[in-house]
């Protein structure tokens, strides 16, 4: 099943019992660079499709909690989904998300 069957499935689950998928959103490296791994797995336990955000330096798309987490994760060395390779054992989608600033 690709990703967007995926997606689109876990969606439609949740529709069928009348509830709202649950999607969570963390920063890769943060809050801890070192344990990212196990909150990952932590928050996926609970939530239905997990969103991971790429941390950069000029976070204006995203709101200042989203600014501040990536600050930190890049304060720590995080960059990009460095150190995060390897598709993370997770019985939900996980979802990469870039938001490249804009230029110009």
């Amino acid at each position: 099943m690709s990703p967007r069957e995926r997606i689109t499935s876990v969606i439609r689950a949740a529709a069928a019992l009348g509830e709202p998928a649950l999607i969570a959103y963390l920063t890769a490296g943060f809050p801890s660079r070192a344990r990212f791994r196990d909150h990952l797995r932590a928050l996926a336990a609970r939530a239905d499709i997990v969103e991971v955000g790429v941390p950069f330096t000029d976070p204006m798309a995203d709101g200042v909690t989203i600014q501040r987490a990536s600050l930190a994760a890049l304060a720590q060395g995080q960059a990009g989904l460095e150190g995060q390779q390897g598709r993370p054992p997770l019985g939900q989608p996980c979802l990469p998300v870039h938001r490249p600033a804009p230029h110009g």
